[in-house]
């Protein structure tokens, strides 16, 4: 089926869920990566039309989030919306690859919204926190969503942390298990989260161009919150 589907040259959304978990069995890696990197079968190349695929409750295994992985970080993927659910049955144990996503979330260039669903296991540290390190290279990500019973260390909200706020001027979106942080934490996370939401890459990569007046409309604008106008005076201070 996913062979066909990925025949189809309009096809944008690819949405498929059993009916329970691993009701439909496995899914042949080599048809998702022809799924998400379409080439056609004449002389010329194509790239795939498929935007959004969400896949839920089959059995994907390592050799499938490879493919993916592969998929994303090629040139011909135009993907904006990935869901899949990694918690199905064939994939207790060790078996998540820690970096295969990670890198593919670091060097791909269309991915807008990532959301996974996740259960616990050895190597789920490691790809937590190889996950935040990759979201300081990412310039499309607005939305990455870990979902299921995951908790995360200190170290990966130091991770997290720093990426969005030295690196990552894209992201607008965060979800997490609400019991695997600290309110602290989040209101850090958040803040910064909102700055990208208002345009911080936009206003830092104008911000040597920009005249007075255009800074003073972009304070009266963060009145509402103090710590937005504290954090664009330090950042438009060279240029007022």
């Amino acid at each position: 089926m996913l062979y066909a589907l990925s025949t189809l040259p309009s096809l944008e959304t690819v949405n498929l869920k059993a009916a329970s978990k691993g009701h439909l069995g496995r899914i042949q890696a080599s048809s998702l990566h022809t799924l998400l990197c379409q080439v056609a079968t004449t002389s010329t190349a194509t790239t795939t039309s498929i935007k959004t695929v969400c896949l839920d409750n089959f059995a994907l295994d390592n050799s499938h989030v490879d493919c993916i992985s592969s998929a994303l970080q090629s040139n011909k993927s135009v993907l904006e919306d990935l869901y899949l659910n990694l918690s199905s049955p064939g994939n207790s144990g060790n078996i998540l690859d820690p970096n295969a996503l990670p890198d593919a979330i670091q060097n791909n260039k269309s991915l807008q919204r990532l959301q996974l669903r996740l259960s616990k296991q050895k190597t789920l540290e490691d790809f937590l926190l190889n996950t935040a390190r990759a979201l300081q290279h990412n310039k499309t990500l607005k939305v990455l969503g870990f979902h299921g019973g995951i908790t995360i260390s200190s170290d990966i909200e130091h991770e997290f942390e720093k990426g969005l706020e030295f690196n990552n001027r894209t992201m607008e979106n965060l979800f997490l298990p609400s019991s695997c942080y600290t309110e602290e934490w989040r209101e850090k996370i958040d803040f910064f989260l909102q700055l990208n939401a208002r345009g911080r890459q936009r206003l830092l990569e104008e911000s040597e161009s920009m005249t007075k007046q255009q800074w003073i409309e972009v304070f009266v604008n963060a009145s509402h919150d103090i710590s937005f106008i504290y954090y664009y005076m330090r950042a438009a201070s060279p240029f007022l």
